[in-house]
């Protein structure tokens, strides 16, 4: 046997080898009730190991990317063993531990643990290391509390969290985090009303974004970008935007993104005024999310139909609208009869606290919702597409990114 192919053939053995060795350590460590897993891992040298802290941060990646696994137990065992990991001068303990601390906030910020987050964001401050100018725990960091605070509805901290996360991805040179963060910016800008603002950083991560690479993202933000030209005054540019957001439909033929695209396109349609075609649009929307979707979906596609219905003077559509929620989702829809009539009621009777009124739901309908059994939410959010593309992920790829490179 060649000499090159000899030590190929025991590279690959001594890998082998080393994988099994891990797998039989995270195999005892998760047979452990949680508390004693941890002191373990933080106590017993054998498993101070970086090849196991990379193997969970590869598991946790996995799982967070897979709605019907829970993340945090492998999350916060691979933070626990990478931040014993001692420090080399290449810095990869460091990277390893910034990233593991990051993938356990995820997991948490994903349960709703909002204070186990920040905790867990926040240690990544120990692995970052002094002088280095832009350094990438600093950026997970602000990326990470960015997205806290948004779930929390800090929308001004949230915004300069995600602008200070893509000026740091910019200086180190990675533009797909930092398209990721400027996609999160732009969308959230968008949903507090400042359309302005929020076309630069959506144009921004156009320009840095692989179309093919992240093509649903893509269309998602140039459908969005149509809306603000629309509500603009700008015909040409929002066509040219829904246009190009169109040509990207067949490179992600997905029967649950045509509901998003749909929603979106009713959204560009009530903007130009088109109230039959906007309406028309979101029945449809609303009807696949009381047979497929949360009730939170379906809930906010309820609200958007009714404040059309409502332009039209229909006040008395909010009662259709109750009864299909309360139907679809017993008893958890109940409770929207009173919250669409009150907005109807203002309509007809008080027009001058409709608008005030239908921004506050609004603004209640964008916050994390509360789980209803049985019915998980069927479009996927935003973020989780931002995610994918903040990790190198190409959106028809393993959900492994980041985590692989370590």
């Amino acid at each position: 046997m060649p000499l090159a192919a000899y030590d190929t053939s025991r590279k690959a053995a001594e890998l082998l080898a080393t994988a099994r060795e891990d797998r039989e350590l995270l195999r005892q460590l998760m047979a452990m009730p949680a508390l004693e897993r941890i002191e373990a891992a933080l106590g017993e040298a054998r498993f101070r190991r970086y090849t196991l802290a990379r193997m969970l941060a590869l598991e946790a990646e996995s799982a967070l990317g897979d709605p019907a696994r829970d993340p945090r137990a492998v999350a916060e065992l691979g933070a626990a063993i990478a931040g014993t990991l001692p420090r080399d001068p290449e810095g990869t303990a460091r990277r390893t531990a910034a990233w593991a601390y990051w993938l356990l906030g995820k997991a948490l910020l994903q349960a709703g643990q909002w204070r186990l987050a920040e905790d867990a964001f926040q240690s990544i401050s120990a692995f970052i290391p002094r002088g280095v100018p832009a350094s990438e725990g600093e950026a997970l960091a602000c990326l990470g509390m960015a997205q806290l605070h948004e779930d929390l509805g800090h929308e001004q901290q949230a915004a300069a969290l995600f602008l200070r996360a893509a000026y740091l991805y910019a200086k180190r040179g990675d533009p797909w985090p930092e398209a990721a963060c400027q996609a999160q910016l732009g969308l959230l800008l968008h949903r507090t009303g400042d359309l302005e603002s929020a076309a630069r950083p959506l144009r921004a991560a156009l320009g840095l974004i692989d179309a093919a690479f992240a093509p649903s993202l893509a269309a998602r933000l140039r459908l969005v970008l149509a809306g603000v030209e629309t509500v603009l005054g700008d015909a040409v540019a929002a066509g040219e935007q829904l246009r190009q957001a169109r040509q990207l439909y067949p490179l992600a033929p997905s029967p649950v993104e045509e509901i998003e695209r749909r929603w979106s396109e009713a959204r560009i349609a009530a903007a130009a005024d088109e109230r039959e075609t906007a309406e028309s649009l979101l029945e449809r929307v609303r009807r696949e999310l009381l047979d497929r979707g949360s009730l939170d979906e379906a809930a906010r596609c309820s609200c958007e139909l009714l404040l059309i219905q409502i332009e039209s003077r229909r006040y008395d559509a909010a009662s259709q609208l109750a009864v299909d929620l309360a139907r679809a989702f017993p008893p958890a829809g109940e409770p929207w009869a009173p919250e669409l009539a009150t907005l109807a009621r203002l309509a007809a009777e008080e027009p001058e606290k409709c608008y005030p009124a239908s921004c506050e739901l609004r603004r209640r309908l964008r916050r994390p919702p509360a789980a209803c059994p049985g019915r998980p939410a069927l479009l996927v959010p935003a973020r989780v597409l931002a995610d994918r593309l903040f990790r190198g992920c190409g959106e028809l790829e393993d959900p492994i990114g980041a985590a692989a490179d370590l």
